[in-house]
């Protein structure tokens, strides 16, 4: 609630943070000028449970086609909000980075999130 006041009263001074509502009561605090469109959004809202998103899954959940799936990662990807993983054997996965840290922070709370990230990069 904290970080949602201050966020908040920055608005004040400009475009340069702001909060996304993703749905059961979590925020991403953009923190770069930019606009979200309703497209980027619901990608967001969808990678919220697992941190990160595939084109298969979008297409399928969102009933998008693959065009217009491509147009929105590409988007995230070059505003810096998701990171592609080519790593994976089946599918190319689009990372929430925010949304990856708080994730594994959450679970767990009694390891570091540096150990956090290592144990799933590896």
């Amino acid at each position: 609630d904290d970080i949602l006041r201050a966020v908040d009263k920055l608005k004040v001074l400009g475009n340069g943070f702001e909060l996304i509502a993703l749905g059961s009561g979590r925020f991403l605090v953009q923190s770069v000028p930019g606009e979200l469109s309703m497209d980027d959004s619901r990608v967001l809202q969808l990678a919220e449970d697992a941190a990160y998103v595939t084109k298969e899954l979008i297409m399928d959940r969102l009933r998008w086609d693959e065009r217009r799936t491509n147009v929105v990662l590409e988007h995230l990807v070059k505003e810096g909000i998701a990171w592609i993983d080519n790593q994976s054997t089946d599918t190319i996965q689009y990372w929430i980075p925010s949304l990856f840290l708080q994730q594994h922070s959450l679970s767990n709370s009694s390891t570091s999130v540096s150990d956090s990230i290592a144990s799933t990069l590896y």
